[in-house]
Formats: C-alpha cells, structure tokens, sequence
C-alpha cells in the first residue's frame, strides 16, 4: 500500500464481508477446480512466473467471476513484466493496475476461455 501502510491478511474480503480461504502454498503442486482469487508473489524468474501463472489459469473458476494478481510487476522484476505481457496476450486478457502500485491483475468470468 502507499507511504508503506499495511493491513491485516484478508482485511480486504473482511471489509467486505466475504466468506474466503486463504492457502499459502507451492504452486508447482497445487490443484483447486475453482478458485476465485490467487494472487502470485514468489520467484521473480521468467519460468518460475510462467509456472505459476500456468497453474493459476487451469485453477480459475469456470462457473463465476475470477482473478489473478501479481506481485512485483516491475522496471526491477523482468521476469514478471514479460510472463504477464504473454499470458495477457495468449490468453486475450487486459492487464490492470494502479499508477500507483507494482501490483497488476487480470479478471474473468465463466465465459472467459
């Protein structure tokens, strides 16, 4: 957040009243049929992202709306600058984000592919 604030894990679907579950876990192994939110923030390599973005597509939800975040997304970090500009571009997605923030994302729905 701006000026270094910080907020609980989970405060934002606390805020909004949200029913959630929160795993931290590897990616690399991690199989979920529908997930609504995941948010990648681990090795900044090029094949590491790739990876984890993969696996984060095949665990999206099919039958509501999802999204997916990434951490880092910077002049600093390359690795995740040109895995989230492929996968918005395979996967015909419109990457979003604050001015403000390193963070960016991408959201779907059931009909997203």
């Amino acid at each position: 957040l701006p000026n270094g604030q910080t907020v609980p894990i989970g405060w934002l679907a606390k805020l909004q009243g949200l029913v959630y579950t929160q795993r931290i876990t590897d990616s690399a192994t991690y199989a979920h049929p529908s997930v609504d939110f995941c948010f990648i923030d681990g090795d900044h390599g090029y094949e590491a992202v790739a990876a984890d973005s993969a696996r984060a597509w095949e665990n999206r939800s099919t039958d509501h709306p999802w999204a997916i975040c990434w951490h880092d997304h910077n002049a600093t970090d390359h690795g995740v600058q040109r895995d989230v500009a492929e996968f918005c571009i395979a996967h015909h997605l419109t990457l979003q984000q604050r001015e403000d923030s390193d963070t960016v994302w991408v959201c779907g729905d059931s009909d997203t592919n």
